[in-house]
């Protein structure tokens, strides 16, 4: 596991005094006809290629098949608990590109939530991940350019202890040493929770790629307040190797608007990759979605796209996912909704309410 850099590179972006502009732009936010679920979508001229918002009328059992699931009905979660025992449909209002026809989902966390790869129990996580039934690393998803929607909620019901890190999305290099980024919440591994207040443990996080043996570093981050979806599209040029991520501007009625800030940096390592941010201003409003852009760094190796529950373990622990605390009794999950991905090669994402 890479070390990860605690200071975001903007740690107060609410006063942060940067210009706001509006977007219009190919990144442009206004309201659309609902999405169709199938082929482009009326918000954008993008092809779909993946597809896993789930209908309104769709089962859990269906989670458990190939045949109509549209996540892998064998990764990530516990050998004795299928999909139809993770997955949830919790009593949420549909988000930002869910659409009429689709509905939010909960992947949720237990004691008995270990992952056993190859028959080698990680003892030290808690984890239960959907993973697209399409993605196999060389697969249209990771050809081109690429845009990846997903939003995310928390569920006050089914809470998370803060005390742990949680990564909740992520995408994985294949030799499972790496990710191209990384969305976090909670107390980073091996801080102590104590020396961590609640209010800076419960945010979203999103870290850099630590492809490469890069140091991760705090790109944003941001509350992650209950209640709120948390709207992300995150655009990969797979060619020219960067990421383009669209996350939580706060939507205020109809005008949109953000502030940006171009800064230029190096990770505290001996690799020599420049990188390259644009960070916006958080607005008030209900539901939030942004705009940063930043080079990720080497990304010309198999990929595998994670949602869910990764829970780490507490301190003392030699290797975190064989070792560590975890407190008996969990029973926590994550709300999400909007997943797909487009093929945004020759059209832009689409970033407009259905």
């Amino acid at each position: 596991m890479a070390n990860q850099s605690r200071r975001p590179l903007f740690s107060t972006m609410l006063t942060s005094k940067l210009p706001l502009v509006s977007l219009f732009s190919t990144f442009l936010l206004s309201t659309a006809s609902p999405i169709s679920r199938l082929g482009p979508s009326t918000a954008s001229n993008a092809p779909i290629i993946f597809d896993g918002r789930v209908p309104t009328n769709f089962s859990e059992s269906a989670f458990d098949s190939s045949a109509t699931s549209p996540f892998n009905p064998d990764f990530v979660r516990a050998a004795d608990e299928p999909f139809s025992q993770i997955i949830k449909f919790p009593d949420v209002s549909p988000s930002l590109l869910d659409g009429r026809t689709s509905r939010p989902i909960e992947v949720t966390i237990n004691d008995n939530s270990i992952f056993a790869p190859g028959g080698n129990p990680q003892n030290g996580f808690r984890r239960a991940e959907l993973l697209p039934i399409t993605n196999n690393g060389t697969d249209a998803t990771v050809q081109g350019i690429t845009t990846l929607h997903f939003s995310i909620q928390e569920d006050p019901t089914k809470s998370l202890n803060y005390t742990h890190e949680y990564q909740p999305v992520f995408i994985e290099t294949n030799d499972f040493a790496s990710h191209v980024w990384t969305l976090k919440t909670g107390t980073p591994f091996g801080t102590n929770p104590a020396s961590m207040p609640e209010s800076e443990a419960k945010t979203l996080r999103l870290g850099s790629s630590t492809a490469g043996g890069a140091e991760e570093v705090v790109l944003f981050e941001v509350p992650f307040d209950t209640g709120v979806w948390y709207n992300f599209a995150i655009q990969t040029d797979w060619d020219k190797r960067y990421v383009v991520t669209d996350r939580s501007l706060w939507i205020l009625a109809n005008l949109y608007c953000v502030a940006q800030s171009r800064h230029s940096f190096r990770p505290t390592t001996s690799h020599s990759r420049k990188w390259s941010l644009l960070v916006p201003i958080i607005l008030l409003g209900k539901d939030k979605v942004c705009l940063s852009h930043f080079v990720s760094g080497t990304l010309n190796i198999l990929i595998l796209a994670h949602f869910g529950v990764l829970k780490l373990p507490t301190l003392p622990s030699t290797n975190p996912s064989q070792d560590g605390i975890q407190e008996v009794g969990i029973d926590e999950g994550l709300i999400y909704g909007g997943i797909f991905i487009e093929d945004t090669s020759e059209n832009p994402p689409t970033l407009k309410p259905c």
